[in-house]
């Protein structure tokens, strides 16, 4: 990203930290994660979802899932569902 921008990764990441108060490598994750949420919503599975989001298997997936959503796709399923 930063080589696309003509900047260095550290002028990059005090860009991103100044506006967005975060930085690109969590800003990124958070999109991947927001993506893959849509994705199970509108009927992927977990392992499709995975594969979609060019994760290298569903249980990598399922461990960023947790870590970002502190619930397994499994659990978020349900309240996804009634979200609908």
């Amino acid at each position: 990203m930063a080589a696309l921008c003509s900047v260095s990764q550290r002028q990059l990441e005090r860009y991103f930290i100044s506006i967005l108060k975060d930085k690109p490598k969590h800003w990124l994750q958070s999109l991947r994660m927001r993506a893959a949420l849509g994705l199970m919503r509108s009927g992927y599975s977990t392992k499709a979802a995975a594969m979609e989001m060019h994760f290298s298997g569903p249980s990598q997936f399922i461990r960023a899932f947790k870590k970002f959503y502190k619930k397994t796709p499994q659990e978020f399923a349900p309240m996804a569902a009634c979200r609908i």
